[in-house]
C-alpha cells in the first residue's frame, strides 16, 4: 500500500498512530506500507523526527514507491 500524504498540512499524533497501527497490521497479512512525501518536506521531517522512518519507508519519487510495496 502507498500512502499519498502529499497534499497534508498538518499530521498528528492520531495520524502518526493510524499509520504504525495500519502498517503493522498490514505486515501480520503479508503485506507492506510505504510512504509517498513527493515534495511535502514539512510532513517528511515530522514523520523522520518521530522515527516512522525507521518502521514505514518514506520516499519522494511516487515510481520508486510503487516498485518498493511491490518488491
Amino acid at each position: 500500500m502507498v500512502v499519498d500524504l502529499t497534499g497534508i498540512t498538518f499530521l498528528g499524533s492520531v495520524g502518526i498512530r493510524e499509520l504504525i497501527t495500519n502498517a503493522k497490521a498490514l505486515q501480520q497479512r503479508n503485506g507492506k506500507m510505504v510512504i509517498f512525501v513527493g515534495e511535502n518536506h514539512m510532513i517528511a521531517k515530522a514523520l523522520e523526527t518521530t522515527g516512522i522512518d525507521a518502521l514505514i519507508p518514506l520516499f519522494t519519487d511516487l515510481d520508486v514507491a510503487e516498485n518498493d510495496v511491490l518488491s
